[in-house]
């Protein structure tokens, strides 16, 4: 069984790095359907977790329908992330819940599941430090609490509102709107490297088996 944010009805999935060959799966409500017995090798849930109303119910239901050995994968946003907490990763009121991997490893626990693996990289889905360097300058500088409304525009953004086609022209006309978010573009790699050091990399993936 699988799940994402705006998934299609169905989906088929290459042999993937645990378990078997080929498999279709298909949407589903996790906490509603009517199966109650222990059906399936893998449950995925990708972006999913951060915008139920009760998690509880979600790790409980893939701990009942998973068999002895199975897997439940799930991708969420980090909350101790620096995507998360300066630069409005988290969708509120889209997210309703915000994860940290001690808050999983409590849910994982509770429902009889035992974590596996951790990824915390950015190999499964990017979450580049966008816009850290002119919010953190704004914050230093004025003294007060940046909003979402203080984060500049995007370079692709920028040259759609200005009706700009891509290029030196419109690379300069962002810098001089923007020069911070230029420097800022060039650090990225410096700070997830950083991130990842620390653990704080704004998207982290989940492996759990059903022992």
């Amino acid at each position: 069984m699988a799940a994402r944010d705006g998934m299609s009805p169905v989906w088929r999935f290459p042999r993937p790095r645990y378990g078997s060959p080929n498999f279709l799966s298909s949407q589903r409500n996790s906490t509603r359907f009517l199966l109650h017995a222990p059906a399936y090798d893998a449950i995925t849930a990708w972006a999913v977790l951060e915008h139920v109303h009760d998690p509880m119910a979600y790790f409980q239901k893939a701990s009942q329908v998973l068999k002895k050995g199975g897997l439940f994968v799930f991708q969420m946003p980090n909350f101790v992330s620096t995507a998360s907490r300066c630069l409005f990763w988290e969708d509120v009121p889209r997210h309703l819940y915000f994860y940290t991997r001690e808050t999983v490893a409590q849910y994982l626990e509770k429902t009889g599941l035992v974590l596996e693996q951790e990824d915390n990289r950015g190999n499964v889905y990017r979450s580049s430090p966008a816009s850290w360097l002119p919010l953190h300058g704004q914050d230093a500088a004025a003294a007060k609490v940046v909003t979402y409304k203080d984060k500049p525009l995007s370079s692709k953004e920028f040259r759609k509102v200005h009706h700009l086609q891509r290029g030196i022209t419109a690379g300069l006309k962002y810098l001089a709107y923007s020069p911070a978010s230029v420097v800022d573009r060039m650090l990225w790699p410096a700070l997830e490297a950083v991130q990842i050091l620390r653990k704080t990399y704004g998207s982290s993936t989940y492996v759990a088996r059903k022992p």
